[in-house]
């Protein structure tokens, strides 16, 4: 088993319910998967954070994001959530013109309806993981001819 955050495997990127209006989110990736991202910012996109937002498809105005330094792994916690909206977090780089190339997602979940410790997948309303942008296939790509 990898070193990563929390004892995990590296490449990863996990949602925990911390209380009904509450978030843990940490991330662990190993230093070979950052490189390759590194390398990919220095071909297409300078200058673009590594960003780790919570997405509210159903009131975006439930979404936020926060900049981060570019590190192998962390953890955030999102407080003050709306226990009743679904939510997923994405880890990813924000270039310069505004695009969103995601790294990780997580699944959906539901705070409130989901205290007692089911996952949000196992109910109606979960949500579900959106296709892959072109800015996101570019990475994929890119990765994938680099293993």
């Amino acid at each position: 088993m990898g070193g990563g955050a929390f004892g995990r495997a590296a490449n990863e990127l996990v949602c925990l319910l911390q209380d009904p209006r509450t978030l843990f989110v940490y991330w662990a990736f190993s230093p070979e998967r950052m490189q390759v991202v590194r390398d990919f910012l220095d071909k297409f996109h300078p200058a673009s954070p590594l960003v780790l937002r919570l997405v509210c498809k159903a009131s975006p105005t439930h979404s936020r994001e926060i900049t981060l330094t570019f590190r192998p792994s962390g953890s955030h916690y999102f407080r003050d959530v709306d226990p009743s909206f679904a939510y997923h977090v994405e880890l990813g780089l924000k270039t310069t013109r505004g695009q969103f190339l995601v790294l990780a997602r997580t699944p959906g979940i539901i705070p409130g309806p989901f205290w007692a410790g089911q996952k949000a997948g196992e109910e109606a309303g979960a949500v579900k993981a959106d296709k892959a942008d072109k800015g996101e296939k570019e990475l994929r790509n890119f990765i994938s001819h680099r293993s």
